[in-house]
Formats: C-alpha cells, structure tokens, sequence
C-alpha cells in the first residue's frame, strides 16, 4: 500500500512539473511597444494567436503579416519573451502631403498632369483615413473621400468617394467631364473571404468639338450620360502580404450595373479575376513566380464610346501603345473592343531590399514579364489570330504609405519601338 501511494505521489510531481513546463511557454499575454497613435484595440483585432496557450510561431507571422498590411506601420515584429506576446512596431507618419505626377502614355508629351494632395491615414488613430487633392494639366481633377476598413464585427467596412475630372479622350479627341459619388460597405467572412457593395451617381458630359472627317461617323448623338450604379465585389485572398506578395492566391469576382437615368441605354460589367504567387527557389535569391489573368465582359444595347476597352499599354498588355493606330498596321484592328481577356507572367526578385527610414519604408524590385491577351466585340469574334502578346523588364519602387510605382520597359514582336509604361498601386 505504501509503494502504491509512492507511486500515486511520484506521478502528480511528474505532472505537476510537466505543467510548469508547458504553462512557462504559454502566451498568456499581450505587450504592444511603438503605437504612439494607433489605438491597441486596432492591432489586437487583427491577432488570432490565443491566450494560455503555447507561442505558435506560424501564428505570429500571420498576425505580423495581418498587422503589416493595415499600412500603417513600417516595422512590424512579433516574438515572445517569457510569457508575453510581443509586439514591435515602427509607426509611419499620419499625414502624407504628396505630390501627384501622372502621365498618360497614350497622350506621349501632351499627357502629363500635375497636382497635389494629402493623406491621412490614421484618423484618430482608428485606421480611418481621409484624403483629398487635385490635378491639373492633361486632367484637370479633384478628389476627395473617406474609408474605415471596420467600423463594426468581422471587417464591416464604410467608405465615401467624390471626385470630377476633366480631360479628352486619346483617341477619340472629345472633351469628357465625369463626376462621380458613391458610397460602399462589405465585410469579410472567414478571414479570406472579402464582399464589397458600393452604390452612387455618375455623369458624364461629352464635348465632340470640331472633329476631323476620319472621326465623324463615330459621333453618338448622346453627349450626356446619367446614371445611378450598384456595384457587387466578392474576393477570395490568401496573400500573405499585399502589397509585395511571396505566396497566396487573390481571386474573385466583380459586377456592376448601370441603371441611366435619360435616354440613354443601361450596361453592366462582369471582371473575374485569378492571381496567384509562389517562391520558386527556396535561396537567397527567393524569385516569387506570379500568375495573373482576367476577363472584363460588357453588355449593353449600344455601350457608351467611354467605355471601350484598349488592350495594349500600362493596363493590359505591355509593350504596345494604347492608341491603336500608333502601333504596328498587322494588329491594330484588334486593340479597342468591348471585352478582353488578359494575362500575365512575371518573375520578380528584390533588387534593393526594404528598409525602415525612420518610418518610412523604402525598397525596389526588379522583374520580367510576359503578357497576352485577346479583345473581341462578340464570343464569335474569339479568334487565335487576335491574339497580341508583349513582353519586358521593370523595376518596382516601394514606399510605405504611398504603395508601389512601377516602371516597365515593354516590347513586341511586330515592331523595334521600346515603349515605356508607368503605373502606381493607387
């Protein structure tokens, strides 16, 4: 009976010093350094590590990845010391003053507009952000709006966007001012699941001017457009970071219907999208393999000449002028319609690895990429012969808070020009 009990008393210490050991790697809580502004509650949100149990370091990199990517914060560490969940992180500033150069590549010297404006990101230190600003020049336009990603439960999201814009179309020549509000609310749903619906009022004045006689058979009679819009969006997205995925798969589904308010007729858009990032090699080196394609479908009895698509250029397949008749005679009937489908190849590594300066983080990629795609009015107009492809090298400059600017040198088997495309996250 006595080694019995021995035995029963041997057994609770063993137990007992087992669950020392395991409650002293347990994270039972929380430490947040570095949120000057931000409040705790809109990083605590974002974590799915649980308390009173042991540090689970893929956890941790998720919730750095979720953390990083609300933009507000260059740095972002997580790691644990004892029994605290630690969190590092450098914050950015709040107000971003900027300066806006845009530059229409289907326009050449003539498509340069200059403005400015301001950002803040971090309103009340709640992950609002507010903005608003202007350009002038080829685009004469102001803007101004309002966002929080989670007003309330799981990511319920409010935004609101004014702007009007003026400036004439490349290759029409009409003059074109557009004014746009809308207002928008989504929510997410097992993380990786987004829905957005947005709903507003656009017009649209058009101003043919005097055209030359090439163009008049392409004049509508309409030079007004009104319309009231809803627009659905529901994505799936898996990216580990958003702005410079390594891995994860972004994909979903976008439609929108407008509804005119005079004379003239409705149309709708469906997009379906599919991307997706991979590491390649697991070295140094860590090339990420990306894979894009998209379908951008439109319906209407007679779509308005402002919403033709034009394949080539900085949106869709590079190393081709937007303007068709600036490219190569062989493919120009087949660069504007009303739908395409696109897709991309890219190969892209870090030339300049990020760096925290101070709150800002810099850093710049390097990447090559092949893309095609198809355009066609109708699905019997889907011919092999329509297909145009491009191909290129480019460089991506990172900046916290701004997002990303891409520079792409972009070619094509037809003809010897180099043609230059500029483009932005925002």
């Amino acid at each position: 009976m006595e080694i019995y009990k021995i035995y029963i008393e041997m057994k609770l210490i063993v137990i007992l010093i087992y669950l020392t050991i395991l409650s002293a790697n347990n994270v039972e809580q929380i430490k947040i350094t570095g949120n000057n502004k931000t409040h705790k509650s809109i990083i605590i949100r974002e974590l799915q590590h649980p308390l009173y149990s042991p540090y689970n370091e893929s956890i941790a990199i998720e919730d750095r990845n979720r953390i990083y990517n609300l933009g507000l914060f260059s740095t972002v560490n997580i790691y644990q010391v004892e029994s605290n969940y630690v969190i590092d992180l450098v914050e950015g500033p709040n107000y971003y003053p900027f300066p806006i150069i845009e530059y229409d590549e289907a326009k050449g010297k003539n498509g340069w507009s200059y403005g400015g404006g301001i950002t803040y990101l971090n309103f009340r230190g709640r992950n609002e952000k507010l903005f608003g600003g202007f350009t002038t020049g080829n685009v004469n336009n102001y803007f101004f709006g309002y966002s929080n990603p989670w007003i309330k439960d799981d990511h319920v999201s409010f935004a609101i966007n004014v702007w009007n814009s003026t400036n004439i179309h490349a290759v029409y020549e009409y003059e074109s001012n557009y004014k746009h509000i809308s207002a928008s609310s989504g929510f997410r749903h097992q993380n990786y699941y987004r829905f957005l619906f947005t709903f507003g009022y656009e017009q649209r004045i058009i101003d043919w001017g005097n055209l030359n006689s090439e163009l008049d058979n392409a004049i509508p009679n309409d030079t007004r457009y009104e319309y009231y819009f809803g627009n659905a969006n529901l994505e799936y997205d898996s990216r580990d970071v958003i702005l410079d995925p390594e891995k994860g798969i972004h994909t979903g589904i976008n439609y929108s219907y407008h509804k005119a308010k005079n004379s003239v007729k409705d149309y709708s858009n469906l997009k379906l999208w599919f991307g997706i990032w991979m590491n390649i090699f697991k070295n140094s080196w860590n090339p990420v393999l990306s894979l894009y394609t998209t379908s951008e479908l439109q319906f209407s009895e007679n779509l308005p000449i402002f919403k033709y698509k034009y394949l080539g250029g900085e949106d869709y397949v590079k190393g081709y002028s937007p303007v068709p008749n600036r490219n190569s005679a062989k493919i120009q009937p087949y660069l504007e319609s009303k739908n395409i489908i696109y897709n991309n190849i890219s190969v892209q590594q870090t030339l300049f690895p990020k760096v925290d300066t101070g709150g800002l983080e810099l850093g710049i990629d390097w990447h090559v990429f092949y893309s095609f795609g198809i355009g066609f009015d109708q699905l019997e107009d889907m011919k092999i012969e329509k297909l145009i492809h491009g191909y290129g090298v480019g460089f991506v400059f990172y900046m916290s808070g701004f997002g990303s600017m891409t520079i792409d040198f972009g070619f094509n088997p037809y003809e010897p020009d180099t043609h230059i495309h500029l483009s932005d996250s925002n």
